[in-house]
């Protein structure tokens, strides 16, 4: 579902007007492609995803109110390769009820922010599934990456999880679970590689 092409847009600074539509760029019920987005300091998500299909190459996503990149209830699998997602408020990359596929991906310095998220580098929440090749999370406020509320990580390729401020992965105890093959490098996670839960 790629009809769209978004090439080199670049989004910063909006702002919520009332209406609760402060996102940088909405894909909305479509399918695009889009390369070299850049959206920054907007009072909502640099890029929202919602019920549509998309690939994502080479986006900036950095110091947004909210998560970086939101996809909800993506068409297929949300693919995301070499992404930035740099100081966003709640997570870098937050899929709900979504597949994504993260190639690649940096994702640095995330911020908790109490209405957003807890600051993960990326997050599979309510029934989402977060597949990771490559890439780094780094120096997040919350874990490198999580999952909850029935969702599932998959970490391949030797994705580096270094430097967080809780785990390096984090599966919460309801059914979530982090999926094998694990192959990641774990490094100076303040509350260890990974959490007890699977």
């Amino acid at each position: 579902a790629e009809g769209l092409l978004l090439r080199g847009v670049s989004v910063t600074g909006t702002y919520d007007a009332g209406f609760d539509l402060a996102i940088g760029v909405h894909l909305y019920q479509s399918g695009a492609r889009i390369e070299g987005l850049v959206a920054r300091q907007n009072a909502g998500p640099g890029l929202q995803v919602e019920q549509s299909g998309a690939r994502v190459a080479g986006a900036t996503l950095v110091d947004n109110a909210a998560p970086g990149a939101v996809v909800l209830e993506a068409v297929g699998a949300a693919v995301l390769e070499d992404v930035t997602a740099e100081r966003n408020g709640g997570a870098g990359v937050l899929a709900v009820r979504s597949e994504v596929e993260l190639i690649r991906p940096t994702l640095v310095a995330n911020r908790a922010v109490a209405a957003e998220g807890p600051g993960d580098g990326a997050s599979a929440f309510l029934q989402a599934e977060i597949r990771a090749t490559g890439g780094l999370a780094l120096d997040n406020e919350g874990s490198g990456v999580a999952a909850s509320v029935g969702s599932a990580l998959s970490l391949a390729g030797g994705v580096r999880l270094e430097g967080n401020r809780r785990y390096g992965a984090e599966v919460a105890c309801d059914g979530s679970r982090l999926d094998p093959p694990e192959e990641a490098d774990y490094a100076g996670n303040r509350l260890g590689e990974r959490n007890a839960c699977p």
